[in-house]
């Protein structure tokens, strides 16, 4: 048996790790499973490991998959493609049992274990505090019936940010001319909103503890100048009551996953989950089917919040500058514009105007004007203020 450096995915992200398993074995079925007790919706992936070196996990096409309790009741799930299987089972309540069935194109069956759905206690509190170096997003929460003692967070983090220039015109292309359009605030991108799952796995317990109570838990660290403060920033944390066997899971691909780096860092485990083949336990299952209803709260930070020794933002690394096309003869600005335009390098800031007639434009990098170019919205979320 040797370790191979495998990429597989869990909860909807990459996740690269040794795994005791020979080479004619690298493609085992990865599963990730989820039952939302707060709607009945069931969301699984099912795909195969690969190794680091290939492009990516392969996703399990035309499987059967289902969703079964104690008394026999089924629920066919539905496929969406890319390895997604979505359904949907009637009420469930807390103290209920459920597992997973998948029946792959091969012909093979993998089951995983009956799971107990538990209720989750309210979030108390997400709070930030001001350090020398940054800021410290932390978590309060507690269950006053002592009854969760296992603990997950999931987190999501949405941001503004501005580009270095603003263009208020762009530049109407047709085979006899171009002229410039004023920009409507519907259309305007200097100003973008980035959404960002955290791709890290958050657990604790409380099992050595007289009381079900969680205090000052560390969730997100923000370096001092970061951009995700220029303007206004927003994380939202769900939390699940998980089961021990759920946290002992996910304890082992966290130690696996993302605690590596170091002569005394936990060493890779035997990560595998509660799914298995029906006709041959043995066989190398990755994954895990839980459920779950999550308790969510929601924390703003404004830069005006922030101590004055922690507004600075580091400056973008991209250098900007900006450029004029003029032109008195209106032919020869049309070339000008044309060859502006088959550059597909930059955009327009302002148009000039001469006399009511266009005279030219300012204008500066595409990564310098359009605040999307770095992976943001130009829609406001909903929940934006």
């Amino acid at each position: 048996m040797i370790g191979l450096p495998l990429a597989v995915m869990i909860g909807s992200c990459v996740e690269n790790f040794e795994m005791p398993v020979t080479g004619d074995k690298v493609r085992f079925l990865v599963v990730d499973g989820f039952l939302n007790t707060g709607n009945g919706n069931v969301n699984v992936n099912v795909l195969r490991a690969s190794m680091i070196s290939e492009s990516g996990s392969a996703f399990e096409a035309d499987a059967t998959v289902v969703l079964e309790d104690p008394a026999g009741n089924s629920y066919l799930l539905a496929e969406l493609g890319s390895g997604k299987y979505q359904g949907s089972t009637p009420a469930v309540e807390a103290g209920l049992q459920y597992r997973l069935y998948i029946k792959t194109e091969d012909g093979k069956e993998y089951r995983s274990a009956f799971i107990t759905v538990k209720s989750t206690p309210e979030i108390k509190e997400v709070s930030w505090k001001a350090l020398t170096d940054g800021t410290q997003i932390t978590l309060d929460t507690e269950d006053a019936t002592h009854s969760t003692r296992y603990y997950q967070w999931v987190l999501e983090e949405t941001w503004e940010y501005h580009s270095r220039y603003s263009s208020y015109c762009s530049l109407a292309v047709s085979p006899d001319t171009i002229i410039a359009i004023p920009r409507s605030p519907a259309e305007m991108i200097d100003v973008c909103y980035r959404t960002q799952p955290s791709t890290r796995i958050f657990t604790a317990t409380t099992t050595g503890l007289t009381q079900d109570q969680i205090n000052d838990y560390e969730l997100v660290f923000l370096p001092k100048g970061t951009e995700k403060l220029g303007y206004l920033y927003s994380i939202l944390v769900r939390q699940y009551s998980i089961s021990k066997e759920t946290y002992e899971y996910l304890e082992k691909l966290k130690k696996t996953s993302q605690d590596l780096g170091g002569l005394y860092s936990p060493q890779p485990s035997n990560v595998t989950g509660n799914l298995y083949n029906v006709a041959d336990p043995s066989e190398v299952v990755l994954g895990y089917f839980n459920a779950g209803a999550a308790t969510e709260k929601r924390l703003f930070i404004t830069l005006d919040e922030l101590p004055a020794s922690l507004r600075t933002v580091k400056p973008d690394p991209t250098f900007c500058t900006t450029g004029t096309i003029t032109a008195n003869n209106p032919d020869t600005l049309q070339k000008k514009l044309r060859g502006f335009v088959a550059t597909k390098k930059n955009l327009p800031l302002e148009a000039i105007f001469q006399d009511a007639r266009l005279y030219g434009i300012t204008h500066s990098t595409t990564e310098c004007v359009d605040c999307r170019v770095k992976g943001g919205k130009t829609i406001k979320p909903v929940f934006w203020p």
